[in-house]
């Protein structure tokens, strides 16, 4: 994904797809998305959301604005998965039609939109009574020694970043720009099983990581994090947990 923020995922797309987490099926059944319901994925990344919303019969279009992370959905859906449309633009002027969609999803991606813009847009396209849905997977740090060190870490690495970039109140950002006639949100647990290899993959991912640690640094941080993860699980696979929460903003009838 690349943003009016600047920061561009595309160079590490094949990473990205590789090591993400997909997200929990009790997310799925709360949104209660099904077959022919129209679907945009606004900041669609490499599709994770995007091929789960297809799975579940919907018509999918997926919206991103990087070429090189478009190309992997394409890919993707021509290996014979789920066919996706894909749109190489942003989530604030999307080229879709008035009121041609059930649904707007944003997953791991709306900290970096432009709001309001990206509000109204996703409201533009939506039908009367359509839903946007905004969602993240986020560490659950608290309760873990193993991934505070890994907090730690990064900060030692990077010391601008803060752990709490993502913890900005959603419900009040949903609401910039639009009236929309309820807002929702649930927290759902999750966690993936993953070995180091995997691990150090889905932190080369990280933007606060890839982007913003020196090459040099980031052969080091690699190292100081595989001796962590070797102390906190040995040569085991491992589960990350997580929390995905889900804020909902329907659009009038």
């Amino acid at each position: 994904m690349s943003t009016a923020t600047g920061i561009v995922f595309g160079d590490f797309s094949e990473e990205y797809d590789r090591y993400r987490p997909d997200y929990p099926s009790a997310l799925w059944e709360k949104l209660g998305l099904g077959k022919g319901d129209r679907v945009v994925d606004l900041g669609a990344g490499t599709g994770r959301a995007s091929f789960a919303l297809a799975l579940c019969g919907c018509v999918v279009t997926a919206v991103e604005p990087d070429s090189q992370m478009a190309n992997v959905i394409r890919a993707r859906s021509a290996r014979g998965g789920a066919k996706i449309g894909v749109i190489e633009a942003t989530a604030e002027r999307t080229g879709l039609g008035a009121e041609s969609q059930n649904a707007v999803v944003a997953a791991q991606a709306y900290h970096w939109f432009e709001v309001p813009d990206s509000n109204r847009e996703a409201f533009r396209v939506l039908r009367p009574g359509g839903i946007f849905a905004v969602f993240a997977n986020n560490r659950k740090v608290e309760g873990s020694a193993w991934l505070e060190a890994f907090e730690e870490l990064i900060i030692h690495f990077n010391p601008a970043h803060s752990r709490d970039y993502r913890q900005f109140d959603v419900e009040e950002r949903l609401g910039r720009g639009i009236r929309p006639s309820a807002i929702e949100s649930a927290v759902f647990p999750h966690s993936f099983e993953v070995d180091i290899d995997g691990f150090v993959g889905l932190a080369r991912t990280i933007s606060y990581v890839r982007k913003a640690i020196n090459p040099a640094d980031l052969v080091r941080f690699e190292g100081e994090l595989r001796k962590l993860l070797v102390e906190a699980h040995g040569d085991q696979p491992f589960s990350v947990p997580f929390e995905t929460k889900l804020t909902v903003a329907k659009k009038e009838s």
